[in-house]
């Protein structure tokens, strides 16, 4: 007999502990299973609306160029493909860092610390390793277990930054600052000796006696790149240059902006690179809301039937056993719990979506409940496959 059925079984053997643990796995039982059918109905909900918005923008969008802003188009939603432009010189003021006809500049530092490990012994103890690795976050040391011994700097000399160009136009057409972020598509600035003539006198004051080098196309602050000591930084600067994307979104005048939808509460801005058809971008924004709400419907799912199970243990603890389930710890209860949150799940999914398509809230509500009649047979005992039978010996003759 395995270690858990055992120790199961003397826990439930003693009256007061089986009730003390009934009552803990009934609130933790309830809570997950309630907060994962709570929030996957609310996911359901917004996957639903979403759907909504897509299929009214996908009737009601239309095709424009990007050259002419035309007034009998304002306060519709459109599509529109081209080259992004800008005009503006971007400029870093401390390192004397400049850059034309891009839409970003980006510096990027990173400096050499102490980074902690935790993890457990076969004995239960914690074991701590420490490394030293390069990142563009402070690691604060104090909270180390052996803080003494592997002690970061308490600040970064010089951080990060970035800035963006305004203002940024597809065609006559300016974009909104939330619409250039979504691109990221950075390329590394090589640093030059031309470039690197003017830092170390504008950073005399910040670095002190701090030596400053290039170094394989990027600055370095320390005494040697190839054996780097802990507060040492790497500095690199990125830029994003302009690219041909493809836009769905309102006009408004002359700016892009996010489309109010009439049947859903919802918005519409859709933004791809590339030159993209409006059907593909629906298309598109169709399939990611389709995969999001698939995986978050799945981790729910889990929670719930980790729930159930949770609380026919607590149930078998206190002699109330489910007579379906038997012993929970078996993987017949596994398999139960399993089951139970696959049918709760498709019955939420169902109620959700019958609206919207009746086919599929329909299928999945027939699903279900063939989910349903797999508990007839959980009920069943398995019947023995050996026959008993009773040999009488026969009576000898006698002579």
């Amino acid at each position: 007999m395995l270690l858990s059925t055992l120790i199961a079984k003397k826990l439930r053997e003693s009256r007061m502990v089986a009730i003390l643990l009934m009552f803990i796995g009934l609130f933790w039982g309830f809570l997950f299973s309630f907060t994962a059918i709570k929030y996957m109905g609310l996911n359901q909900q917004e996957a639903v609306y979403r759907a909504q918005t897509l299929v009214e923008g996908e009737n009601r969008v239309i095709e424009i160029e990007t050259y002419l802003v035309d007034p009998v188009n304002q306060g519709k939603l459109v599509h529109l493909s081209g080259n992004v432009s800008v005009n503006e010189m971007l400029k870093d003021t401390l390192f004397e860092i400049t850059a034309v006809n891009v839409l970003a500049l980006q510096r990027v530092v990173k400096m050499y610390q102490w980074n902690e490990k935790v993890s457990k012994k076969q004995d239960g103890t914690l074991d701590y390793t420490y490394d030293k690795i390069w990142l563009e976050q402070l690691i604060d040391s104090s909270l180390f277990e052996l803080s003494q011994a592997h002690r970061n700097p308490s600040s970064m000399l010089i951080t990060g930054q970035i800035s963006f160009a305004k203002p940024v136009k597809l065609g006559e057409f300016i974009l909104p600052h939330n619409l250039i972020e979504k691109m990221s598509q950075f390329q590394w600035l090589p640093m030059t000796v031309f470039s690197f003539l003017q830092v170390p006198e504008n950073l005399a004051s910040l670095l002190g006696e701090q030596k400053i080098q290039l170094y394989d196309g990027h600055y370095y602050i320390g005494d040697d790149p190839n054996s780097p000591q802990i507060g040492d930084l790497q500095i690199r600067f990125e830029i994003m240059q302009p690219e041909k994307i493809s836009i769905v979104a309102q006009q408004i005048n002359s700016s892009l902006m996010p489309y109010q939808t009439q049947t859903a509460v919802g918005e519409i801005e859709l933004f791809e690179l590339g030159t993209v058809s409006a059907e593909q971008m629906f298309y598109n924004a169709k399939k990611q809301n389709f995969f999001a709400i698939l995986s978050e419907s799945f981790g729910r799912f889990l929670i719930m039937g980790l729930g159930f199970y949770i609380i026919f243990i607590a149930l078998w603890l206190s002699k109330n056993a489910l007579p379906i389930l038997g012993n929970p710890a078996n993987l017949k209860g596994w398999l139960i719990s399993i089951v139970l949150a696959a049918v709760v799940t498709l019955i939420i999914i169902a109620l959700n979506w019958i609206d919207y398509s009746p086919l599929i809230g329909r299928t999945l509500l027939v699903i279900a409940v063939c989910l349903l009649y797999f508990f007839k047979f959980a009920r069943k005992s398995p019947q023995p496959t050996l026959i008993h039978e009773e040999i009488v010996p026969q009576k000898q003759n006698s002579f």
